[in-house]
């Protein structure tokens, strides 16, 4: 019901005091609500630009710790190259003293298991 001056949206004539203060009341809200209505769209904007913000920060936190994550996967990846490779070789030069070391490390692994 929109109240305009002193009739109602039904066409009545206002009555007494009463009625006026009533319908004093109701275009007093029917302006808040307005005035409401119009700052809301404000309001979600201000939000969701903050949001907005807030998701970009994080994505670029993210994007950060997987670059230093993928950096370090790229170093493990070469020294584990640089291991394996030294380790064939030396083995290659000394079969008789890696297949003694072999033998050694596997009785002490074996001796660890058991006793537990």
């Amino acid at each position: 019901m929109v109240i305009t001056g002193k009739h109602s949206a039904s066409g009545n004539t206002a009555g007494g005091p009463v009625r006026h203060g009533a319908d004093s009341v109701a275009t007093s809200a029917h302006g808040a609500i307005q005035s409401a209505a119009k700052a809301a769209p404000e309001a979600i904007d201000r939000i969701a630009a903050s949001a907005h913000g807030a998701v970009d920060k994080a994505a670029s936190v993210a994007g950060r710790a997987a670059d230093a994550l993928d950096s370090k996967g790229n170093q493990l990846k070469e020294t584990h190259a640089r291991l394996v490779s030294g380790l064939g070789g030396y083995v290659r030069e000394n079969p008789l003293k890696s297949l003694g070391i072999a033998t050694a490390a596997g009785f002490v692994i074996s001796y660890l298991v058991r006793s537990r």
